[in-house]
């Protein structure tokens, strides 16, 4: 997923998207565990008011919570599905080699980091 959201980022801001990135991720599993106890939480105490069981009340609460977490991750595949496969190319500045080409300078140069590899010599 992260390899995704990086893959049209220059090197030189690729620090700050994988920083806006994470954020992202922590905001969105904190704002969704909010909304889902919001929903078992409701259910419970709407059962608690009509002098249901106790039990019964936080069984059919949590039950509310996780149907709604299952909707929203059914939606989340069905979106995960749908998008783009996107594959993360060299991302040098200045860089507009074709990776499929396998051109010398290819092999020479690493795709993520543009650090020089060892090159095997035929002999």
């Amino acid at each position: 997923m992260q390899n995704a959201a990086n893959g049209g980022v220059p090197a030189d801001k690729s620090g700050l998207a994988a920083s806006l990135i994470t954020a992202s991720f922590q905001l969105g599993g904190a704002l969704g565990l909010a909304v889902f106890v919001s929903l078992a939480t409701s259910r419970t105490h709407d059962l608690l008011a009509t002098h249901a069981q106790p039990s019964e009340a936080l069984t059919l609460g949590f039950q509310r919570g996780l149907l709604g977490a299952s909707i929203a991750l059914v939606i989340a595949a069905v979106i995960a599905l749908r998008a783009p496969n996107v594959r993360v190319v060299d991302m040098a500045p200045g860089s507009d080699v074709d990776m499929a080409a396998g051109s010398d300078e290819d092999v020479a140069l690493g795709a993520e980091d543009n650090q020089a590899l060892p090159v095997p010599v035929a002999g």
